[in-house]
Protein backbone atom coordinates (compact mmCIF):
# COMPACT_ATOMS: atom_id res chain seq x y z
CA UNK A 1 0.00 0.00 0.00
CA UNK A 2 1.30 3.37 -0.86
CA UNK A 3 -0.82 6.31 -0.20
CA UNK A 4 -4.18 5.94 -1.87
CA UNK A 5 -2.91 2.94 -4.08
CA UNK A 6 -2.08 -0.49 -3.53
CA UNK A 7 0.73 -1.77 -5.61
CA UNK A 8 1.28 -5.23 -6.31
CA UNK A 9 4.31 -6.91 -8.41
CA UNK A 10 6.91 -4.70 -9.84
CA UNK A 11 10.67 -4.41 -8.64
CA UNK A 12 9.10 -4.57 -4.89
CA UNK A 13 6.91 -7.34 -5.27
CA UNK A 14 7.68 -10.58 -4.34
CA UNK A 15 9.29 -13.16 -6.50
CA UNK A 16 9.98 -16.94 -5.70
CA UNK A 17 11.81 -19.17 -7.83
CA UNK A 18 11.29 -22.44 -6.71
CA UNK A 19 13.73 -24.27 -8.37
CA UNK A 20 16.30 -22.53 -6.75
CA UNK A 21 14.79 -22.55 -3.67
CA UNK A 22 14.48 -26.94 -4.29
CA UNK A 23 17.74 -26.87 -5.07
CA UNK A 24 19.44 -25.18 -2.27
CA UNK A 25 17.45 -27.57 -0.23
CA UNK A 26 18.88 -29.85 -1.92
CA UNK A 27 22.80 -29.00 -1.47
CA UNK A 28 21.69 -28.32 2.25
CA UNK A 29 20.79 -31.98 2.48
CA UNK A 30 23.85 -33.10 1.15
CA UNK A 31 25.82 -30.83 3.28
CA UNK A 32 24.55 -31.96 6.75
CA UNK A 33 25.02 -35.48 5.53
CA UNK A 34 28.95 -34.75 4.45
CA UNK A 35 29.50 -33.01 7.96
CA UNK A 36 27.57 -35.79 10.14
CA UNK A 37 29.62 -38.07 8.04
CA UNK A 38 32.78 -35.62 9.04
CA UNK A 39 31.99 -35.36 12.75
CA UNK A 40 31.14 -39.51 12.92
CA UNK A 41 34.84 -40.04 11.45
CA UNK A 42 35.95 -37.87 13.38
CA UNK A 43 37.82 -36.51 9.56
CA UNK A 44 35.96 -34.20 6.60
CA UNK A 45 35.26 -36.62 3.93
CA UNK A 46 37.50 -36.34 0.81
CA UNK A 47 35.21 -34.27 -0.85
CA UNK A 48 35.80 -31.63 1.46
CA UNK A 49 39.49 -31.67 2.25
CA UNK A 50 40.73 -33.31 -1.48
CA UNK A 51 41.59 -30.02 -3.19
CA UNK A 52 43.18 -28.41 -0.72
CA UNK A 53 45.91 -30.41 -0.93
CA UNK A 54 46.90 -29.22 -4.50
CA UNK A 55 47.79 -25.36 -2.91
CA UNK A 56 50.87 -26.65 -0.99
CA UNK A 57 52.26 -25.53 1.22
CA UNK A 58 48.83 -24.19 2.65
CA UNK A 59 47.29 -27.43 2.26
CA UNK A 60 47.94 -29.36 5.12
CA UNK A 61 47.48 -26.35 7.15
CA UNK A 62 43.78 -26.28 5.93
CA UNK A 63 43.52 -29.60 6.25
CA UNK A 64 44.07 -29.64 9.84
CA UNK A 65 41.58 -26.64 10.18
CA UNK A 66 39.34 -28.70 8.68
CA UNK A 67 39.58 -31.64 11.22
CA UNK A 68 39.80 -29.73 14.43
CA UNK A 69 36.30 -27.38 13.30
CA UNK A 70 34.81 -30.76 12.42
CA UNK A 71 36.14 -32.86 15.04
CA UNK A 72 32.75 -34.32 17.15
CA UNK A 73 31.35 -32.33 19.99
CA UNK A 74 27.94 -31.00 20.89
CA UNK A 75 28.32 -27.91 18.79
CA UNK A 76 29.11 -29.91 15.18
CA UNK A 77 25.65 -31.27 15.96
CA UNK A 78 23.71 -28.50 16.82
CA UNK A 79 25.05 -27.15 13.60
CA UNK A 80 23.49 -29.76 11.76
CA UNK A 81 20.43 -29.90 13.88
CA UNK A 82 20.05 -26.30 12.61
CA UNK A 83 21.27 -26.60 8.88
CA UNK A 84 18.47 -29.40 8.74
CA UNK A 85 16.00 -26.73 9.96
CA UNK A 86 16.82 -24.15 7.25
CA UNK A 87 16.31 -27.53 4.86
CA UNK A 88 13.31 -28.30 5.85
CA UNK A 89 11.94 -24.41 5.90
CA UNK A 90 13.47 -23.99 2.67
CA UNK A 91 11.79 -27.34 1.25
CA UNK A 92 8.14 -25.82 2.75
CA UNK A 93 8.76 -22.33 0.46
CA UNK A 94 9.38 -23.73 -2.15
CA UNK A 95 6.11 -26.04 -1.72
CA UNK A 96 4.07 -23.13 -0.73
CA UNK A 97 5.18 -21.09 -3.88
CA UNK A 98 4.91 -23.69 -6.12
CA UNK A 99 1.31 -24.60 -4.44
CA UNK A 100 0.49 -20.29 -4.78
CA UNK A 101 1.45 -20.69 -8.66
CA UNK A 102 -0.74 -23.64 -9.35
CA UNK A 103 -4.14 -22.09 -7.21
CA UNK A 104 -3.15 -18.98 -10.00
CA UNK A 105 -3.20 -21.24 -13.29
CA UNK A 106 -6.09 -23.61 -11.90
CA UNK A 107 -8.21 -24.72 -14.72
CA UNK A 108 -10.99 -21.52 -15.13
CA UNK A 109 -13.90 -24.17 -14.34
CA UNK A 110 -12.34 -25.50 -11.28
CA UNK A 111 -11.51 -22.24 -9.95
CA UNK A 112 -15.86 -21.91 -9.84
CA UNK A 113 -15.76 -23.67 -6.81
CA UNK A 114 -13.69 -21.25 -5.28
CA UNK A 115 -16.43 -18.27 -6.31
CA UNK A 116 -18.67 -19.17 -3.03
CA UNK A 117 -16.80 -17.21 -0.24
CA UNK A 118 -16.56 -14.47 -2.84
CA UNK A 119 -20.01 -14.06 -2.95
CA UNK A 120 -20.68 -14.19 0.79
CA UNK A 121 -18.01 -11.86 1.51
CA UNK A 122 -19.87 -9.50 -0.54
CA UNK A 123 -22.81 -9.79 1.07
CA UNK A 124 -22.90 -5.42 2.23
CA UNK A 125 -22.80 -5.03 -1.52
CA UNK A 126 -26.03 -7.47 -2.36
CA UNK A 127 -27.75 -5.77 0.54
CA UNK A 128 -27.27 -2.22 -0.62
CA UNK A 129 -28.32 -2.99 -4.04
CA UNK A 130 -31.59 -4.73 -2.56
CA UNK A 131 -32.15 -1.38 -0.56
CA UNK A 132 -31.47 0.62 -3.45
CA UNK A 133 -34.02 -1.54 -5.23
CA UNK A 134 -36.82 -1.53 -2.89
CA UNK A 135 -36.64 2.46 -2.31
CA UNK A 136 -36.65 2.92 -6.17
CA UNK A 137 -37.78 -0.18 -8.17
CA UNK A 138 -34.76 0.99 -10.14
CA UNK A 139 -33.43 -2.64 -11.45
CA UNK A 140 -30.16 -1.29 -13.30
CA UNK A 141 -29.30 1.15 -10.60
CA UNK A 142 -29.57 -1.54 -8.34
CA UNK A 143 -27.48 -3.92 -10.17
CA UNK A 144 -24.66 -1.10 -11.17
CA UNK A 145 -24.75 -0.20 -7.07
CA UNK A 146 -24.17 -4.14 -6.63
CA UNK A 147 -21.41 -4.22 -9.26
CA UNK A 148 -19.24 -1.43 -8.45
CA UNK A 149 -19.98 -1.67 -4.57
CA UNK A 150 -17.80 -5.09 -5.15
CA UNK A 151 -16.69 -5.32 -8.47
CA UNK A 152 -14.94 -8.89 -7.11
CA UNK A 153 -18.73 -9.86 -7.57
CA UNK A 154 -17.68 -10.08 -11.15
CA UNK A 155 -15.45 -12.70 -10.79
CA UNK A 156 -17.77 -15.07 -9.35
CA UNK A 157 -20.09 -14.61 -11.70
CA UNK A 158 -18.08 -15.14 -14.88
CA UNK A 159 -16.62 -18.51 -13.28
CA UNK A 160 -20.33 -19.38 -11.64
CA UNK A 161 -22.42 -18.37 -14.52
CA UNK A 162 -19.80 -20.60 -16.71
CA UNK A 163 -19.46 -17.86 -18.76
CA UNK A 164 -15.85 -17.58 -18.89
CA UNK A 165 -14.95 -21.29 -19.39
CA UNK A 166 -17.71 -20.58 -22.02
CA UNK A 167 -15.73 -17.95 -23.47
CA UNK A 168 -12.76 -20.14 -23.74
CA UNK A 169 -14.49 -22.54 -25.53
CA UNK A 170 -15.78 -20.49 -28.62
CA UNK A 171 -13.17 -18.15 -28.79
CA UNK A 172 -11.62 -19.45 -31.38
CA UNK A 173 -15.56 -19.98 -33.32
CA UNK A 174 -15.56 -16.28 -33.36
CA UNK A 175 -14.68 -14.68 -36.99
CA UNK A 176 -11.53 -12.57 -37.17
CA UNK A 177 -10.35 -12.03 -40.99
CA UNK A 178 -7.20 -9.91 -41.61
CA UNK A 179 -6.36 -5.86 -40.92
CA UNK A 180 -7.54 -3.63 -42.95
CA UNK A 181 -5.25 -0.21 -42.69
CA UNK A 182 -6.14 3.12 -43.30
CA UNK A 183 -3.75 6.51 -43.05
CA UNK A 184 -5.80 8.83 -41.42
CA UNK A 185 -2.90 11.49 -41.38
CA UNK A 186 -0.98 13.90 -38.63
CA UNK A 187 -2.16 14.89 -35.68
CA UNK A 188 -1.20 18.54 -35.43
CA UNK A 189 -1.31 18.73 -32.02
CA UNK A 190 0.95 16.08 -30.94
CA UNK A 191 2.76 16.82 -27.27
CA UNK A 192 5.16 14.31 -25.72
CA UNK A 193 4.64 12.99 -22.97
CA UNK A 194 6.34 13.91 -19.36
CA UNK A 195 4.13 11.56 -16.97
CA UNK A 196 2.57 8.77 -16.71
CA UNK A 197 -0.53 10.97 -16.70
CA UNK A 198 0.14 12.79 -19.92
CA UNK A 199 -0.53 9.15 -21.26
CA UNK A 200 -3.21 8.27 -19.97
CA UNK A 201 -4.69 11.70 -21.10
CA UNK A 202 -3.32 11.33 -24.67
CA UNK A 203 -4.83 7.64 -24.68
CA UNK A 204 -8.22 9.65 -23.89
CA UNK A 205 -7.78 11.93 -26.76
CA UNK A 206 -7.39 9.34 -29.21
CA UNK A 207 -10.40 7.44 -27.65
CA UNK A 208 -12.56 10.23 -27.60
CA UNK A 209 -11.72 12.11 -31.31
CA UNK A 210 -13.87 8.94 -33.02
CA UNK A 211 -16.71 6.99 -32.42
CA UNK A 212 -15.31 4.70 -35.40
CA UNK A 213 -13.67 1.81 -33.93
CA UNK A 214 -10.13 0.95 -34.30
CA UNK A 215 -8.74 4.95 -34.57
CA UNK A 216 -5.62 4.52 -32.83
CA UNK A 217 -2.08 6.44 -33.35
CA UNK A 218 1.96 6.15 -33.32
CA UNK A 219 3.51 8.74 -31.73
CA UNK A 220 7.38 8.93 -32.66
CA UNK A 221 8.96 10.64 -29.96
CA UNK A 222 12.55 12.17 -30.57
CA UNK A 223 13.84 13.08 -27.01
CA UNK A 224 16.62 15.14 -25.37
CA UNK A 225 19.14 12.36 -25.88
CA UNK A 226 18.71 12.41 -29.71
CA UNK A 227 16.69 8.79 -29.52
CA UNK A 228 13.73 8.19 -31.19
CA UNK A 229 10.94 6.12 -29.28
CA UNK A 230 7.14 5.74 -30.20
CA UNK A 231 3.80 5.18 -28.10
CA UNK A 232 0.93 3.31 -29.88
CA UNK A 233 -2.98 4.71 -27.91
CA UNK A 234 -5.28 1.65 -28.49
CA UNK A 235 -8.62 2.75 -27.22
CA UNK A 236 -11.47 -0.11 -26.04
CA UNK A 237 -14.29 -1.16 -27.56
CA UNK A 238 -17.04 0.69 -29.68
CA UNK A 239 -18.99 -2.17 -31.11
CA UNK A 240 -21.03 -4.22 -28.57
CA UNK A 241 -22.48 -6.59 -30.93
CA UNK A 242 -21.57 -10.23 -30.88
CA UNK A 243 -22.55 -11.11 -34.54
CA UNK A 244 -19.62 -10.39 -37.44
CA UNK A 245 -18.44 -6.54 -37.98
CA UNK A 246 -15.68 -4.98 -39.83
CA UNK A 247 -15.58 -2.88 -36.40
CA UNK A 248 -11.90 -4.59 -34.67
CA UNK A 249 -13.52 -3.42 -31.13
CA UNK A 250 -16.34 -5.74 -31.28
CA UNK A 251 -17.02 -8.22 -28.74
CA UNK A 252 -15.38 -10.41 -31.44
CA UNK A 253 -12.17 -9.29 -30.15
CA UNK A 254 -12.62 -9.12 -26.49
CA UNK A 255 -13.59 -12.83 -26.29
CA UNK A 256 -10.63 -13.46 -28.29
CA UNK A 257 -8.17 -11.41 -26.69
CA UNK A 258 -9.61 -12.50 -23.11
CA UNK A 259 -8.02 -16.11 -23.88
CA UNK A 260 -5.24 -15.36 -25.95
CA UNK A 261 -6.50 -15.60 -28.98
CA UNK A 262 -4.45 -13.40 -32.38
CA UNK A 263 -6.93 -10.90 -33.05
CA UNK A 264 -7.22 -8.71 -35.99
CA UNK A 265 -6.87 -5.63 -34.17
CA UNK A 266 -3.51 -6.67 -32.89
CA UNK A 267 -2.45 -7.41 -36.99
CA UNK A 268 -3.74 -3.81 -37.17
CA UNK A 269 -1.88 -2.18 -34.82
CA UNK A 270 1.81 -4.09 -35.75
CA UNK A 271 1.04 -2.91 -39.29
CA UNK A 272 0.66 0.77 -37.95
CA UNK A 273 3.85 0.23 -36.68
CA UNK A 274 5.14 -0.61 -40.06
CA UNK A 275 3.54 2.13 -41.89
CA UNK A 276 4.89 4.81 -39.48
CA UNK A 277 8.66 3.34 -40.05
CA UNK A 278 9.28 2.35 -36.34
CA UNK A 279 12.35 0.61 -36.77
CA UNK A 280 13.76 -2.81 -34.62
CA UNK A 281 15.62 -0.82 -32.40
CA UNK A 282 13.38 1.76 -31.23
CA UNK A 283 11.88 1.47 -27.86
CA UNK A 284 8.06 1.63 -27.94
CA UNK A 285 5.34 1.93 -25.58
CA UNK A 286 1.99 0.68 -26.16
CA UNK A 287 -0.84 2.17 -23.73
CA UNK A 288 -4.09 0.35 -24.04
CA UNK A 289 -7.50 1.25 -22.89
CA UNK A 290 -9.98 -1.71 -21.83
CA UNK A 291 -10.21 -4.01 -24.71
CA UNK A 292 -7.02 -2.10 -26.20
CA UNK A 293 -4.73 -3.13 -23.25
CA UNK A 294 -5.56 -6.77 -24.07
CA UNK A 295 -4.52 -6.08 -27.04
CA UNK A 296 -1.48 -4.49 -26.37
CA UNK A 297 -0.17 -7.59 -24.58
CA UNK A 298 -0.63 -9.00 -27.50
CA UNK A 299 1.05 -6.78 -29.81
CA UNK A 300 4.12 -6.64 -26.94
CA UNK A 301 3.80 -10.78 -27.64
CA UNK A 302 4.13 -10.87 -31.30
CA UNK A 303 6.79 -8.17 -31.58
CA UNK A 304 8.91 -10.08 -28.76
CA UNK A 305 8.92 -13.24 -30.60
CA UNK A 306 9.31 -11.90 -33.77
CA UNK A 307 12.29 -9.75 -33.05
CA UNK A 308 10.53 -6.90 -35.39
CA UNK A 309 10.08 -4.35 -33.19
CA UNK A 310 11.52 -3.84 -29.68
CA UNK A 311 8.19 -3.24 -27.15
CA UNK A 312 9.96 -2.52 -24.18
CA UNK A 313 6.56 -0.68 -21.83
CA UNK A 314 3.10 -1.21 -21.90
CA UNK A 315 0.14 0.23 -20.06
CA UNK A 316 -3.13 -0.72 -19.44
CA UNK A 317 -5.80 0.66 -18.51
CA UNK A 318 -8.97 -0.98 -16.71
CA UNK A 319 -8.22 -4.08 -18.95
CA UNK A 320 -8.48 -7.69 -17.33
CA UNK A 321 -5.07 -8.96 -18.96
CA UNK A 322 -4.41 -11.43 -16.08
CA UNK A 323 -4.63 -15.05 -17.99
CA UNK A 324 -2.25 -13.11 -20.56
CA UNK A 325 0.30 -10.99 -19.53
CA UNK A 326 2.13 -13.95 -17.04
CA UNK A 327 3.53 -15.04 -20.85
CA UNK A 328 4.98 -11.82 -21.75
CA UNK A 329 8.84 -11.96 -21.95
CA UNK A 330 10.94 -9.96 -18.60
CA UNK A 331 12.02 -7.72 -20.99
CA UNK A 332 8.60 -5.86 -21.48
CA UNK A 333 7.92 -3.62 -18.35
CA UNK A 334 3.99 -3.83 -17.73
CA UNK A 335 2.18 -1.26 -15.41
CA UNK A 336 -1.66 -2.16 -15.18
CA UNK A 337 -3.89 0.44 -13.73
CA UNK A 338 -7.24 -1.27 -12.34
CA UNK A 339 -10.23 1.58 -10.53
CA UNK A 340 -11.07 -0.77 -7.70
CA UNK A 341 -14.60 -0.36 -8.32
CA UNK A 342 -14.55 -0.60 -12.36
CA UNK A 343 -15.84 -4.51 -12.79
CA UNK A 344 -13.76 -4.77 -16.03
CA UNK A 345 -10.60 -5.48 -14.98
CA UNK A 346 -12.75 -8.42 -13.42
CA UNK A 347 -13.86 -10.38 -16.27
CA UNK A 348 -11.15 -12.02 -16.76
CA UNK A 349 -11.87 -13.94 -13.28
CA UNK A 350 -8.01 -13.80 -12.32
CA UNK A 351 -6.01 -11.88 -10.57
CA UNK A 352 -2.84 -10.34 -12.21
CA UNK A 353 0.63 -12.13 -11.75
CA UNK A 354 2.66 -10.90 -9.10
CA UNK A 355 6.04 -10.69 -11.16
CA UNK A 356 9.26 -8.07 -11.12
CA UNK A 357 8.08 -6.53 -14.68
CA UNK A 358 4.53 -6.41 -14.02
CA UNK A 359 2.85 -3.66 -11.47
CA UNK A 360 -0.61 -3.60 -10.45
CA UNK A 361 -2.06 -0.55 -9.41
CA UNK A 362 -5.44 -0.66 -7.97
CA UNK A 363 -6.84 2.88 -6.98
CA UNK A 364 -10.39 4.18 -6.16
CA UNK A 365 -11.77 6.84 -8.28
CA UNK A 366 -15.26 8.03 -10.33
CA UNK A 367 -18.88 8.32 -9.74
CA UNK A 368 -19.63 4.66 -8.10
CA UNK A 369 -21.68 4.01 -12.34
CA UNK A 370 -20.26 1.35 -14.11
CA UNK A 371 -19.43 3.73 -17.16
CA UNK A 372 -17.97 6.56 -15.42
CA UNK A 373 -15.16 4.23 -13.03
CA UNK A 374 -14.43 2.28 -15.94
CA UNK A 375 -13.46 6.15 -18.03
CA UNK A 376 -10.40 6.92 -18.72
CA UNK A 377 -11.30 10.66 -18.05
CA UNK A 378 -11.63 11.48 -15.29
CA UNK A 379 -11.27 7.77 -13.56
CA UNK A 380 -8.17 6.56 -15.11
CA UNK A 381 -6.30 9.72 -15.49
CA UNK A 382 -7.20 10.28 -11.67
CA UNK A 383 -5.26 6.97 -11.15
CA UNK A 384 -2.49 7.99 -13.23
CA UNK A 385 -1.70 11.15 -11.04
CA UNK A 386 -1.61 9.12 -7.35
CA UNK A 387 0.85 6.89 -9.73
CA UNK A 388 3.43 9.84 -10.74
CA UNK A 389 2.87 11.00 -7.07
CA UNK A 390 3.85 7.72 -5.43
CA UNK A 391 6.66 6.82 -3.70
CA UNK A 392 6.41 3.40 -3.98
CA UNK A 393 9.53 1.21 -5.31
CA UNK A 394 7.50 -1.02 -7.39
CA UNK A 395 6.38 2.73 -9.18
CA UNK A 396 9.30 4.62 -9.11
CA UNK A 397 11.58 2.17 -10.89
CA UNK A 398 8.40 1.71 -13.48
CA UNK A 399 8.93 5.65 -14.02
CA UNK A 400 12.81 5.55 -14.09
CA UNK A 401 12.85 2.58 -16.82
CA UNK A 402 10.35 4.58 -19.04
CA UNK A 403 11.77 7.74 -18.63
CA UNK A 404 12.73 7.60 -21.69
CA UNK A 405 9.27 8.27 -22.76
CA UNK A 406 8.29 10.38 -20.91
CA UNK A 407 11.42 13.50 -20.99
CA UNK A 408 9.43 15.19 -24.00
CA UNK A 409 11.20 16.50 -26.54
CA UNK A 410 9.41 16.18 -30.31
CA UNK A 411 6.31 14.56 -31.53
CA UNK A 412 4.72 13.39 -34.35
CA UNK A 413 1.81 11.28 -34.61
CA UNK A 414 0.29 9.46 -37.14
CA UNK A 415 -3.03 8.23 -37.40
CA UNK A 416 -5.09 5.09 -38.51
CA UNK A 417 -8.19 3.41 -38.67
CA UNK A 418 -7.66 -0.07 -38.20
CA UNK A 419 -10.43 -2.25 -40.02
CA UNK A 420 -11.18 -6.24 -40.38
CA UNK A 421 -11.79 -7.52 -43.60
CA UNK A 422 -13.60 -10.85 -43.69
Amino acid sequence: MSGALTVVGGSGGIEAMTEDLDLAARLLDRLCDEVEAALRDGLPSSSWIGPWYQFAPFGAEVTGECRRVLAPSAAGSTAVARCRELRDALATAASQYEHADDATAADVLGLAVAAGPGVLAAGRSLLGGLVHLAGTSDLPGALQEVATGDPALVDAAMLGSGALPLDVLVAGMYPDGSPALTDTGVDPYSCAPRSVTDVIAALAARDAASDTGGAIDVMLITGPDGTRRAIVDIPGTKTWTPAESRDVTSLATNARSLVGRPTTYAAGVLLALRRAGVRADEPVLLAGHSQGGMVAVEVAARARQSGEFNVTHVVTAGSPVARTVGALSDAVDVLALENSTDVVPHLDAAANPDRRNITTVTFRAGDATIRGDHALDPSYEDGARLVDASTARSLRDFRDSASGFLSGGSAVTHTYLVGRRP
